[in-house]
């Protein structure tokens, strides 16, 4: 939203029709969210051939296969518990700022980090 706004900014005086400023920034968001996700599905698709024709070289790229498991794992995860970790661990937010984002009480994010910890664990085969 922030990079819709600035590049609507840039171009106010632009505009024909003071009135359509409010469209004129909705199209804006919409065609960055849009960019944003062909960029993720081309990286993905990327990332899954690297993996693939690592595995049919017979060579093994442990960082990589880690961090599809681990992708998959969050998002396997319940809501609550997968919005925590990615706020926790992805955004380096405290549980203070996850709490204050999200609205919820300091206990409801520690118990959902807590649950998503040990769900995590659990399907990663990890002790802890």
């Amino acid at each position: 939203m922030q990079e819709a706004f600035i590049k609507v900014a840039g171009r106010l005086t632009a505009l024909r029709n003071p009135d359509s400023f409010r469209w004129y920034l909705r199209r804006t968001i919409v065609n960055l969210a849009n960019s944003y996700l062909r960029h993720r599905r081309v990286e993905r698709a990327y990332a899954k051939g690297l993996i693939s024709s690592a595995a049919g070289a017979g060579v093994s790229s442990p960082d990589m296969v880690i961090k599809q498991a681990v992708r998959d794992a969050i998002g396997q995860l319940p809501a609550r518990q997968r919005v925590v970790v990615v706020l926790r661990y992805y955004e380096d937010l405290t549980d203070q700022q996850i709490a204050s984002v999200l609205g919820w009480p300091l206990g409801s994010v520690k118990s959902s980090l807590y649950r998503a910890a040990a769900t995590l664990r659990e399907q990663l085969g990890q002790e802890g």
